[in-house]
């Protein structure tokens, strides 16, 4: 018998559900940091670490995702999300370094951190269009 065994994060979903239903990656972090469990602790440390940008855009994205009509469109969706980084933001080339270059795992994010974000910075990114079309 090959089958796999339960999920280790089905017994963790009540948290992850209630936690990941935040507005705002702010609201996420503040649920994390207020649980009990010290997973949710270890969750909300890692995303610290991580772009705040990234962070806001990617909620944003996975969100909007939901109302996608099919997977030529989700494709489209993370096209302009990594052209609108990598033009307009400079968290990209940053990650890059300090992981690939440097290697000094020290990344300097702009803005620093969370409670920087501008409003409405997701919503920004994903009407951004590229100049160059995915599909022609």
């Amino acid at each position: 018998d090959e089958t796999p065994e339960p999920s280790r994060l089905i017994a963790q979903r009540a948290w992850i559900d209630d936690a990941f239903a935040a507005d705002s990656v702010a609201e996420i972090i503040a649920r994390l940091d207020a649980r009990s469990e010290p997973e949710a602790h270890a969750a909300a440390q890692t995303l610290r670490e991580l772009s705040p940008t990234g962070l806001a855009v990617t909620l944003a994205a996975v969100r909007a995702a939901r109302d996608l009509p099919n997977l030529r469109a989700a494709l489209e969706q993370e096209y302009g999300l990594v052209m609108w980084f990598a033009t307009s933001r400079p968290d990209l080339v940053e990650g890059i370094r300090a992981q690939l270059v440097d290697k000094d795992r020290n990344p300097a994010w702009q803005p620093t951190s969370v409670a920087d974000l501008p409003d409405g910075l997701g919503a920004e990114a994903l009407a951004a269009a590229p100049s160059t079309p995915l599909w022609s």
